[in-house]
């Protein structure tokens, strides 16, 4: 976006003419929805191929804007929510690889940051605590290794672990570290991770989707007693409610 400058200082976002010219090609146009009140703003290469979009509302960037290369494949995503970047922002090479992933909540980073090569192999990665100190030694300790679940059960600080759920995803911690079955219906499970003495397990149930014959693991409450009824908590009904023939 146009910004103002100040010495070697920028002071912030200006708001763009309505078209902007430069050595006669349109460079930048704001194109306009309903009085003005929704907008999109878009800029060109001077061959006219988008450059980028980004929406905007009340003169504030909100909702996802994306950059492209001249060849047309998308160089970088970026959700913004009043102005503000909240969520995951996606950077691309020009051949469509994910070169890095960051995320934001409501203007600052919090959460991973993780980038790959142009092959699409691990680099590396970084932990970012919206407000608060990264505990110390942590980003030593998972800087050149992906998410696994060693890290999962290894970190005692519960948003951190929470991150690192949200990253690995349940599927695969339970395939990278041992459990306690619980209860088990057929090839489907209620199973427990116990993490410490001074922690909450985390309990999970392993389940079947009728349609497609796909596994899928969701994390349940911890009063879970047996597969039927941990699968009804997750359509919010109760286990004698829950009637998964008639549902599939």
């Amino acid at each position: 976006m146009n910004k103002t400058k100040k010495g070697n200082r920028y002071t912030g976002p200006v708001e763009p003419s309505e078209f902007c010219w430069g050595k006669g090609i349109l460079r930048y146009v704001r194109k306009h929805a309903g009085l003005g009140i929704k907008e999109m703003a878009c800029g060109y290469y001077p061959d006219g191929k988008i450059m980028f979009e980004y929406p905007m509302h009340m003169r504030q960037l909100n909702g996802v804007g994306r950059m492209f290369y001249h060849n047309g494949m998308k160089k970088k995503e970026e959700p913004y929510r009043q102005g503000r970047l909240d969520g995951v922002v996606s950077f691309w090479d020009e051949h469509g690889q994910l070169r890095k992933r960051e995320t934001y909540v409501l203007g600052s980073r919090h959460g991973l940051s993780v980038e790959w090569n142009d092959s699409g192999k691990f680099v590396q990665q970084e932990l970012f605590l919206r407000g608060r100190d990264v505990p110390e030694g942590l980003n030593q300790w998972i800087a050149r290794t992906p998410i696994n679940a060693e890290h999962v059960i290894g970190v005692k600080n519960i948003e951190v672990r929470r991150i690192f759920l949200q990253e690995l995803g349940y599927e695969r911690l339970l395939a990278g570290v041992e459990y306690k079955i619980l209860h088990q219906d057929g090839t489907q499970a209620l199973v427990r991770i116990d993490l410490s003495d001074r922690e909450e397990s985390i309990v999970l149930v392993k389940v079947k989707c009728p349609s497609t014959g796909a596994f899928y693991v969701l994390r349940v409450p911890q009063e879970m007693r047996t597969v039927r009824e941990a699968v009804a908590w997750t359509f919010g009904l109760g286990e004698a409610e829950y009637h998964p023939l008639m549902e599939s």
